[in-house]
């Protein structure tokens, strides 16, 4: 029978991992491990997973961080059932599945991201279609598996371009998700991305996760050269769909678009008050 194994790094894209037979599969940082992690908490050989029947088995190898089952250090014993994980810092989610489920999920998670690969393919055609930054930011939420959010500019205190779930007329000042989130998010200029916000210690204590009962978040920054146009953000008070890197792509993808929508509206600004000058010259002539 077939494991699943979600891997959630702090701030990071989910990494899948699906495993068959009985192993033992190596967990770490190194070439070769059935569960490669790419985090400095874990070890390049931290641990092994071996199934037999419906038992599996965690054993750590001798790793610097440690390896946990369902916060109890793994003591090499037998189980049965799901159970949640932890490399390091890295929590990870096993689920002992059958094939249906399996190809299930597979099939739900090609569906979005073939829906948000046309959509940015259509977005890409026109680039200056009406209501592009709305239709953006809906193929957003919905491949983040979100219930709200907004496409802000970078000027702090400006109203946002576009937005869904907030109160007409929210702004940057009265910005209610997570502040923590997006300042880091502008300051790395790399996308900040919580499964569930429960797991994140960075995050989980905020005052502004806590006041909104947040539970799920992205955060990708809007940016052009050296330059930050501004910040795309979406949340939810449940946990959100599991965004592994191929999704994280496509949501940059989606950023990207709306980046440069931005850019050509403010080069349009820019040029507005010279052409309004020139044209009284061209009138006399």
């Amino acid at each position: 029978m077939p494991a699943r194994l979600t891997a959630y790094p702090p701030e990071c894209a989910a990494e899948r991992f699906v495993l068959s037979g009985d192993g033992p599969h190596p967990v770490g940082r190194a070439d070769g491990c059935a569960v490669q992690l790419a985090h400095a908490s874990v070890s390049r050989r931290h641990a092994t997973l071996a199934f037999a029947g419906d038992d599996w088995i965690l054993a750590d190898a001798g790793s610097k961080n440690g390896s946990f089952i369902d916060g109890v250090a793994a003591d090499g014993l037998p189980r049965r059932g799901g159970a949640w994980l932890r490399f390091g810092d890295v929590a990870c989610e096993l689920e002992i599945i059958d094939d249906s489920t399996l190809a299930r999920t597979g099939l739900e998670s090609g569906r979005r991201r073939e829906a948000a690969t046309a959509l940015t393919l259509a977005l890409a055609r026109e680039p200056a279609r009406a209501g592009l930054l709305e239709a953006t930011l809906d193929a957003i939420i919905d491949l983040a598996g979100a219930e709200r959010g907004m496409l802000l500019p970078g000027e702090t205190g400006l109203a946002p371009k576009a937005w869904r779930g907030f109160p007409a007329g929210a702004d940057a000042a009265r910005f209610a998700g997570s502040t923590t989130a997006l300042a880091e998010a502008l300051r790395t200029r790399r996308p900040v991305v919580a499964h569930d916000l429960s797991l994140e210690s960075a995050l989980a204590g905020q005052a502004s996760v806590v006041a909104g009962g947040l539970r799920a978040l992205a955060c990708l920054p809007l940016v052009l050269g050296e330059e930050v146009l501004g910040v795309a953000y979406v949340d939810s008070r449940r946990p959100g769909a599991v965004i592994t890197r191929i999704d994280l792509e496509l949501l940059e993808a989606f950023a990207e678009r709306a980046t440069l929508w931005l850019a050509a509206r403010r080069n349009q600004a820019a040029l507005a008050p010279g052409a309004a000058a020139m044209s009284p010259g061209r009138g006399a002539a």
